[in-house]
Parts: structure tokens; C-alpha cells; sequence
């Protein structure tokens, strides 16, 4: 289980590959109460992913197996990734 997880919440059990993330903007997620870094935010995969898509997490980022793995192994620890709220879907 995900650090924080509730038991009333879907289940955010890790599976396969886990990208840990740290924040780069100071009091939108670094530091404090809003440091990915200090709140365990993972990109990580599933073991249900027919919860991808939905809101079942506490800011971690879910991925399907088969887009997670080649990505894990072609992101070397230290990569710089931009994450937006857009939605998936929406062409962006």
C-alpha cells in the first residue's frame, strides 16, 4: 500500500515499477505539506487498472504495465518530466 492510503479508498496497491517524484516549485510541490518528494508520489503501476483513468490515489500517478515498464527503463533516475493536469483524451 501507498503510505496514507485509507481503507475506504480504491485500492492503490504498487505494482511492477515505481518512478519516485520531487517537486522543482517551492509551496506548489516542494516543501512543507506539499512536497511530492515527502509524501511518497510515485508514477508507479497498478494492480487494477481498470481504476486508470479515475481519480484512486492521494497524487500518485498510475500507469498501465505496458506503458510503465519501457518507460521506467528509458528514464534514467534525474530525467526532468513536465506532468500537467490536462486530461488524457483530450488531444493535448
Amino acid at each position: 500500500q501507498v503510505p496514507g492510503t485509507v481503507e475506504d479508498e480504491p485500492d492503490a496497491s504498487i505494482a511492477h515499477r515505481i518512478l519516485w517524484l520531487e517537486g522543482l516549485e517551492p509551496g506548489f510541490n516542494q516543501g512543507g505539506n506539499v512536497d511530492t518528494h515527502a509524501r511518497y508520489v510515485y508514477i508507479h503501476g497498478v494492480g487494477d487498472e481498470s481504476t486508470l483513468g479515475q481519480p484512486a490515489s492521494r497524487g500518485c500517478l498510475h500507469m498501465a504495465a505496458a506503458d510503465l515498464l519501457p518507460f521506467h527503463d528509458r528514464t534514467p533516475s534525474g530525467t526532468l518530466l513536465w506532468i500537467t493536469e490536462t486530461s488524457m483524451g483530450q488531444g493535448n
